[in-house]
């Protein structure tokens, strides 16, 4: 690799992209990907803090990962519990200031982030999994709005 940016004068990646991804129409390879280049990704701005949370992402294995924009770099979180990677929404709770994921697969769960840390939450009424749901945060009720593709749910008084 070394050798190749010497040589060309470009960054390896820089390279890698036009000399071989590129000119093989592989438009969605990186040498090192960064969190916007990831599938699977929900994100949400987080008003209170004024960051966009990034969550999940997909580079041959489903991640878990947490990443947040201040507007400059993006930075990863770490927390000691965190939802699974996959199929999720994630909307923003200004009343309570919690950036809030639903699952939709198999197993729905709820989960909050606070900043810090993901903490699970347990609703009393529970969403079914849903392969594509969405979801937003009412501001006129103070509840937050999912769609799970037939059905429209209220969570979280």
């Amino acid at each position: 690799g070394r050798i190749i940016e010497v040589v060309s004068g470009k960054p390896y990646e820089t390279f890698l992209q036009q000399r071989v991804f590129a000119p093989l129409g592989m438009k969605d390879s990186f040498f090192f990907p960064k969190p916007e280049h990831y599938a699977r990704i929900a994100m949400a701005y987080d008003a209170a803090r004024q960051r966009v949370v990034l969550f999940g992402g997909y580079d041959q294995n489903v991640l878990s990962d947490t990443w947040e924009w201040d507007g400059t770099t993006w930075a990863q979180r770490l927390s000691p519990t965190s939802p699974s990677g996959l199929r999720h929404v994630m909307a923003y709770d200004s009343v309570r200031q919690r950036v809030v994921l639903v699952q939709g697969s198999q197993v729905p769960e709820t989960w909050e982030w606070d900043g810090t840390r993901w903490s699970m939450r347990m609703l009393a009424t529970s969403t079914p999994g849903s392969s594509y749901p969405a979801m937003a945060f009412d501001e006129a009720r103070a509840r937050m709005t999912l769609f799970d593709g037939t059905t429209t749910w209220l969570l979280l008084p």
